[in-house]
C-alpha cells in the first residue's frame, strides 16, 4: 500500500509541479494564461494578471506538499493531498463551464499548448481528482512510513514510477495528436 500511495502522490506532485512551472516560467508565460483566464470569463485586467500567478504559486505549492516527507509533523500528511484535491475540483469546475459555453478559451493548463479547452480535459482531471481521492484516503489507511533500507529503495522507485505517470498528464495534448485526434 505505502508504495502505491508514494506512486500516486509522485504522480499528483509531478503533474501539479510541471503545470504551475509552465505557468510561471516567464512574463510571456504569465501574461499568456492570464489572457485565458480573461477568455474564460473569470477575471479582468490586471486581477487575471494576479489570478495566473496565484494559480501557478499554489500549484508548486501544492506539489511540494504532495511530495515532501512530513515526518516532522509540521504539516499534517495529507494536507498535500488534500490540497491537490481542493485544486483539481475547482479546475474541473472552469473547464467544465468553458466547455458546456463552448467558450473556445485556450487550454494553458501546462503552458503554451494553447488548444482549445475539450471535454477530454475533464477525463483528464477526473483521472487526477481520483489519484488525490486515493492519496488522501490512503494516508488513514496506510500504515507508517517503512523504515528498512530495502523499504526506502522501493520508495525511490515508486516516485520515479510516479514522476513517468504524470507524463501522460503533462502531455495529454501532446498524446492526442499523436493519436492523430487534433
Amino acid at each position: 500500500m505505502w508504495f502505491a500511495l508514494v506512486t500516486v502522490e509522485f504522480m499528483l506532485g509531478g503533474a501539479l509541479l510541471a503545470a504551475g512551472a509552465s505557468k510561471l516560467r516567464s512574463r510571456a508565460a504569465v501574461r499568456d494564461f492570464a489572457a485565458s483566464i480573461r477568455a474564460l470569463d473569470l477575471l479582468r485586467g490586471r486581477a487575471a494578471a494576479a489570478l495566473a500567478v496565484a494559480v501557478g504559486v499554489a500549484e508548486v505549492g501544492v506539489a511540494a506538499l504532495v511530495a515532501a516527507p512530513t515526518s516532522a509533523g509540521a504539516v499534517p500528511r495529507w494536507a498535500g493531498p488534500a490540497g491537490a484535491l481542493v485544486l483539481l475540483v475547482a479546475f474541473t469546475v472552469v473547464v467544465a463551464r468553458a466547455v458546456a459555453r463552448g467558450s473556445g478559451a485556450s487550454c494553458r493548463c501546462f503552458g503554451s499548448s494553447g488548444g482549445p479547452l475539450r471535454a477530454d480535459h475533464l477525463w483528464r482531471n477526473a483521472i487526477l481528482i481520483v489519484a488525490a481521492g486515493c492519496a488522501l484516503a490512503g494516508w488513514w489507511l496506510a500504515p507508517a512510513t517503512p523504515a528498512s533500507v530495502d523499504a526506502w529503495l522501493g520508495t525511490a522507485f515508486a516516485a520515479v514510477a510516479g514522476v513517468g505517470l504524470a507524463l501522460p498528464v503533462v502531455y495529454w495534448d501532446g498524446a492526442r495528436f499523436l493519436a492523430g485526434r487534433s
